[in-house]
């Protein structure tokens, strides 16, 4: 009797262990990433990055490079994500890498990247330089009628002491 209870005992662990499976834990934890809410963003327009992956509680530096410039910090969340909204600086346009730097879930420094194309300019306005200066052309006028009085004033002159003269 004690036989057949440990072979049926043995089936039924066995049996568990077949339809359950090992326990399974991902290891190493899985590394953080990061990316945006839009692919593509107008210069200095905002999107949102998010990222998961990271140590909770740590603090993430946003750039942006190409021209390396902050867009901040973000603070991650109990369960390792993170989002924040950020505006973007005035950069050429084209295809730019952000990078979030930080505290990886296994506590070690990392750094997770993602693109984003940026387009436009940063020119406000219509796009055309400033104006800068003053407007010469009545000046111009001015100094040229005053150029044209004088040579008539000489040629009169010189005329009436011509005839004067005879």
């Amino acid at each position: 009797m004690f036989r057949k209870v440990l072979v049926v005992a043995a089936c039924a662990v066995t049996g568990l262990l077949v339809v359950a499976g090992p326990a399974s834990a991902a290891y190493p934890p899985d590394a953080p990433s990061i990316g945006t809410s839009s692919s593509s963003v107008a210069n200095g327009g905002s999107t949102t990055v998010s990222g998961t992956g990271w140590e909770p509680g740590a603090t993430i530096s946003l750039t942006i490079a190409s021209t390396p410039q902050s867009l901040g910090t973000a603070s991650v969340q109990s369960d390792g994500t993170f989002s924040k909204d950020v505006t973007l600086p005035c950069v050429d346009s084209g295809t730019h890498t952000i990078s979030a730097s930080g505290t990886s879930s296994s506590g070690t420094a990392n750094t997770a990247s993602t693109t984003i194309t940026v387009t436009g300019s940063c020119n406000p306005g219509s796009g055309t330089l400033p104006h800068t200066g003053s407007d010469a052309g009545p000046v111009l006028t001015l100094a040229a009628g005053l150029v044209l009085l004088g040579a008539v004033l000489v040629i009169v002159l010189s005329r009436r002491r011509a005839a004067a003269d005879v």
